[in-house]
């Protein structure tokens, strides 16, 4: 099932994203009024998840709705604000076949879920539209603009009893008998399918004298021939990459961003630098752009991918947006069109994150996830709140950590973030954290403004020595063979 989420509340966003492998959802998140046309044509959403707060700012919720029901015949599933039955707005909704509605708050997520598995009819809003003028003398209801007949088949023929029935068609002892469905008894099967009397024997089999004469038979000179061969290796031919940076706040991940891929291009290696924090853009400000024409690179190349516009220097394509560029989202589907794009004329792509809903695709496709951080307890906190929100889009044996800022003192250090994140309590499961790199970049708050002043990395800038060491050790990570391809010298050890 395909759904747009154009909500606007983050829990709700959140958790129907770490729902959807679950139930089968496709999801696309929209945070842009001026997108939702685009999405609704591209992706064809079968359940648009919309609210109130949506647009805030853009357009009245009224308007909003109108134009999006104009555009698609999709089941709209609709959160409002606190509503009473008979309030004019919950009327006009009702009137547009709008009939999930969430009107009183403080819904579940099984509830959220069960609205959009589970459509609602006419019957079942009707009583949103009555007002207090719509009782007679005799106190018998009626609905305007429906016909009397329609009133006496779905309001007088069917009393409110019929209605709590239908609250309680699914009862609690529903719930539960789908969470033990899997009992745990089947769990503890699995895990003595295998007896330790076996795993014993499989062990005596191969007396340990037996590997030590293995072991013998290899001299120790061979081993060390060996395995100088294996660490002078080079990068295959056609070798990639694909990298993003992300961080929940402004901790110099765009500054970091542009110091590594001009330094990877500087090494001779083929780099696309792709600014999507799609909605702060800040990446051209390192640039001199002034006389580029492409104001949204991003979007022409989404839309002509055979055509190569990006801004280039020496060795490093960039595609950015200018600051007058509106926030915009892109769809799963656009972004493997500018991947594959910008993939085959470059060695490495670098994503520049920000929090938009692209975000989620970004993490699902790239090779590696670099998450930036500083010291501050409140970066970290969030920091971690966030690898938990995204834990169905990341991978966590993608991921490496960049302490930017990094000073040393007394109160908090490298190690206690480490212990920070180490452990994050996902859906009430303990998941264990281990990064693949760990890097710190020294505090140099100077640079960054020169950097963008004179368009010039700040490895080059006077004072950028230490801040050079840091980029290079970062990027001979990025572009590098992994370290287990030497273990070459593994077959004198079986």
């Amino acid at each position: 099932m395909k759904i747009l989420l154009a909500t606007a509340i983050d829990d709700i966003t959140n958790l129907i994203n770490f729902y959807a492998v679950e139930y089968n959802f496709q999801i696309e998140e929209i945070d842009s009024l001026s997108d939702i046309e685009r999405y609704i044509t591209n992706f064809r959403p079968d359940v648009i998840l919309l609210s109130e707060l949506f647009g805030e700012g853009e357009s009245n919720p009224r308007e909003i709705v109108k134009f999006i029901r104009s555009k698609t015949n999709a089941r709209i599933i609709y959160f409002c604000k606190e509503r009473i039955p008979g309030d004019p707005f919950l009327a006009f909704l009702v009137n547009l076949g709008i009939y999930d509605i969430a009107y009183r708050g403080g819904l579940k997520i099984k509830e959220i879920i069960d609205m959009i598995l589970n459509p609602s009819t006419w019957g079942d809003v009707s009583h949103l539209i009555l007002t207090s003028d719509d009782f007679n003398s005799d106190n018998e209801k009626t609905v305007k603009e429906v016909p009397k007949e329609i009133i006496k088949e779905k309001i007088v023929e069917k009393p409110v009893e019929v209605i709590k029935e239908k609250i309680v068609e699914k009862p609690v002892e529903i719930v539960k008998e789908k969470i033990i469905e899997k009992p745990v008894e089947i769990v503890k099967e699995k895990v003595v399918e295998k007896p330790v009397e076996v795993v014993k024997e499989k062990i005596v089999e191969k007396p340990v004298e037996v590997i030590k004469e293995v072991v013998k038979e290899v001299p120790k000179e061979i081993i060390k021939e060996v395995i100088k061969e294996v660490k002078v290796y080079e990068k295959p031919e056609g070798f990639k990459k694909t990298i993003c940076f992300y961080s929940p706040y402004s901790v110099g991940k765009t500054f970091l961003s542009y110091n590594i891929a001009k330094y990877l291009a500087k090494e001779g290696n083929k780099v696309a630098l792709a600014d999507f924090d799609l909605h702060e853009h800040s990446l051209f400000y390192y640039f001199d752009m002034k006389d580029y024409p492409y104001s949204n690179s991003i979007m022409h190349t989404i839309q002509h991918p055979n055509d190569d516009i990006s801004y280039k220097e020496g060795n490093l394509s960039v595609y950015t947006c200018f600051k007058d560029v509106k926030k915009f989202d892109v769809m799963m589907d656009e972004l493997l069109v500018f991947n594959n794009s910008v993939k085959s004329n470059n060695d490495i792509v670098i994503y520049d994150t920000g929090n938009n809903s692209t975000l989620r695709h970004i993490l699902s496709i790239v090779d590696e996830i670099y998450l930036v951080t500083n010291l501050e307890f409140r970066v970290i906190d969030k920091l971690a709140e966030s690898i938990k929100n995204l834990y169905n889009n990341i991978a966590l044996n993608k991921l490496s950590l960049i302490v930017n800022q990094y000073v040393d003192i007394k109160g908090i250090n490298l190690k206690d973030v480490m212990e920070y994140l180490k452990t994050i309590d996902i859906d009430g499961k303990q998941v264990n954290i281990k990064f693949n790199n760990i890097f710190t970049v020294p505090a140099c708050s100077e640079l960054a403004p020169l950097c963008q002043l004179n368009n010039t990395p700040a490895f080059n800038l006077k004072g950028g020595e230490q801040l050079g060491e840091a980029i290079s050790q970062i990027s001979n990570a990025i572009y590098s063979i992994r370290k287990e391809r030497k273990k070459g010298f593994s077959l004198f050890r079986r």
